[in-house]
């Protein structure tokens, strides 16, 4: 692979016209500077702006040379007109916008329902069990793991496909008329406060920082609702808590149509995909474990147990740093005092820096505020349910229960593991040393060589997928809806096809192999900047 270096920003768009021009240029910097602008003005003139957004120049790999070239992996870059595909794409997205309705929130009722009827199902074999058919489960200590799969399956769900795409907004505008809120799949209102976080979604994640995640480098995440505070109480939540989520939907949701929300956000932030601000950047995340000194197989090992461990451990703690540091920016802009907890730096905020951190100065806040986090979900999947089984089963089957409720979080965390982090990582996956602006050409660009798809189409292929097998399409339109991407995902692929860019689609296992490799220091992502 040539040798490049960063020098500054220009156009990442530029593939066409930096290679032309690069190739016109003396070995001189201010040459090649005069060789650009000439080149560039025509275009000015014909096209209005020049394209100048997230780019990079690289300088020459020695004194005299004078050229610009790509490695193999880059050639598809050539040629590239990137205005005329961004354009082709800015048309699908403006056409799915339009078609999101009441349609889309029937399909994630309907969706929401296969959800719940298999959490429900999960806890109807759970407690029935013992009762049809005695300890049939007793050799593994009362452990269910017919019912762990089916709660697992569903808790998966509703964080992959019901919380995330309403964080994103996706159902916005069809759960609002003139600024008004008039659903319940409405991001300015959906699991906010406690009883809402009930009912709507609860995990181990806190429902405002997965908004903040959704919305990075925007505005100020109180703008989005109130952080819900789970300090005290616990007693009279933990009692509610089952009535709440076994309660009808219409019952648990009071549309009260006359409401007005907060002040609208912008329909679409910088995801800062593959950029050094992206907190799922594994490459550098996993920075310790690829540069160690340790064997292949601990290594691998380690990425196991992550798997086992990595939604309480990693994702929930790291969406509050987010949460925080949004907070801080808008604090300073402010000229106010802010004293964010969570500082870790570059590398993501996890249960373990978040104990380390209490020895120091400030530090306890952060535990506290994981704490507070994590205190719905493990109380009643960990307390209330077993609680509930004691009373029905005495002591035996509350254990049943609980170990039960243990084995489908560890599920849950390999199942989701396996379908959030590996579309955004591989030895055919962009990462990017320079930043970009939102809605740019560049920004579209991004968004499909630096995720990857797994087989799409169908209802039930993609439930189970987590409908995180459109990585390419949400990144690109990150606030439409499930069935929207749906119909935007062979429209896309087709326009990528017909300017030569790079669709990366394979099946979720072969996907899980590249994400092992990369973690491990096997393999290593491509670098739009090196010439890739």
């Amino acid at each position: 692979m040539a040798s490049m270096t960063i020098a500054a920003p220009v156009a990442l768009a530029g593939a066409k016209s930096l290679k032309a021009t690069s190739r016109r240029a003396g070995s001189a910097r201010a040459v090649r500077g005069a060789a650009t602008a000439k080149a560039a003005a025509p275009r000015r003139a014909a096209r209005g702006v020049l394209q100048t957004r997230a780019a990079i120049t690289m300088d020459m790999p020695s004194a005299g040379s004078g050229e610009m070239t790509y490695n193999e992996t880059g050639k598809w870059r050539e040629n590239f007109d990137l205005s005329s595909w961004a354009a082709e794409v800015r048309e699908v997205e403006k056409e799915l916008k339009a078609e999101i309705g009441e349609d889309d929130v029937d399909h994630l009722n309907k969706i929401l329902t296969w959800a719940n009827c298999f959490y429900y199902g999960g806890l109807a074999v759970l407690f029935a069990t013992p009762m049809l058919f005695g300890n049939v489960f007793a050799a593994v200590g009362g452990v269910n793991p017919i019912a762990a799969f089916m709660m697992s399956t569903a808790i998966c769900a509703r964080w992959t496909m019901v919380g995330h795409h309403v964080c994103h907004g996706g159902y916005n505008t069809a759960q609002s008329e003139g600024g008004v809120v008039t659903g319940r799949f409405h991001r300015r209102t959906f699991a906010k406060g406690i009883a809402r976080r009930i009912s709507d979604w609860m995990d181990w994640m806190m429902p405002e920082a997965c908004v903040a995640r959704a919305l990075r480098a925007g505005p100020a995440a109180a703008r989005d609702g109130r952080r819900a505070s789970v300090a005290g109480g616990l007693i009279l939540h933990i009692l509610s808590c089952f009535f709440l989520l076994v309660a009808p939907n219409d019952l648990i949701f009071n549309r009260r149509r006359g409401r007005r929300p907060p002040p609208s956000l912008p329909p679409q932030l910088r995801a800062q995909l593959g950029e050094k601000a992206d907190p799922d950047l594994v490459e550098r995340n996993m920075k310790p474990l690829r540069s160690g000194n340790l064997p292949m197989i601990a290594r691998y090992g380690q990425v196991v147990g992550l798997a086992l461990i990595w939604k309480w451990f990693y994702y929930a703690p790291n969406t509050m740093k987010e949460m925080y540091q949004r907070k801080e920016r808008e604090a300073q802009k402010a000229g106010e005092d802010f004293v964010n907890p969570f500082k870790t730096g570059e590398l993501p905020s996890t249960v373990a820096t978040v104990i380390s951190g209490v020895v120091k100065p400030g530090g306890m806040a952060a535990l506290v505020e994981t704490a507070k986090c994590f205190a719905p979900y493990a109380l009643f999947q960990f307390a209330a349910l077993p609680a509930l089984g004691y009373a029905v089963g005495g002591a035996q089957l509350a254990t049943g229960v609980l170990l039960t409720s243990i084995l489908a979080d560890v599920i849950t965390n390999v199942h989701s593991f396996i379908i959030i982090a590996t579309n955004h990582v591989g030895d055919d996956i962009y990462r990017f040393e320079t930043e970009t602006k939102p809605r740019s050409d560049d920004f579209y660009l991004r968004a499909v060589i630096g995720s990857a798809n797994f087989r799409t189409g169908g209802d039930l292929n993609d439930f189970f997928h987590g409908w995180l097998n459109y990585q390419i399409e949400h990144h690109m339109f990150p606030d439409i809806s499930m069935k929207s991407y749906q119909k935007a995902q062979p429209k896309i692929k087709a326009i990528c096809e017909k300017h030569g860019v790079p669709y990366v689609q394979e099946s979720v296992w072969k996907r899980v192999v590249q994400l092992a490799d990369v973690m491990v220091g096997k393999r290593s992502m491509l670098v739009w900047e090196r010439g890739d």
